[in-house]
């Protein structure tokens, strides 16, 4: 199950400068839904998780690593517009 998750996450990913170019949205809208969409299984993984154990030192580190990620995201989606879908596509999958 673990396999078919992880596959199916990379078909997903891999298509994302595709659908964004298809949504004919903006880079700033494309971002906020890529955002607004993986709130509920964030929410999950938030209730699951034993507070009590954090340092206020790792949670500064969890919170300034989602604010590079939003960062990422913010910059990405105008980079598919200047890049292309085709390149913008090569480039997500070859990040590892």
């Amino acid at each position: 199950m673990t396999r078919l998750a992880a596959i199916f996450g990379v078909l997903v990913s891999s298509f994302s400068a595709i659908f964004v170019r298809l949504a004919r949205v903006t880079p700033d809208t494309a971002a906020f839904f890529r955002s607004l969409f993986a709130l509920p299984a964030l929410i999950l993984l938030w209730r699951g998780i034993d507070r009590t154990k954090g340092s206020v030192k790792l949670r500064g580190l969890a919170f300034a690593s989602g604010v590079i990620v939003g960062l990422d995201l913010a910059f990405w989606h105008p980079a598919i517009d200047w890049i292309g879908t085709g390149l913008a596509t090569v480039l997500g999958n070859s990040q590892g």
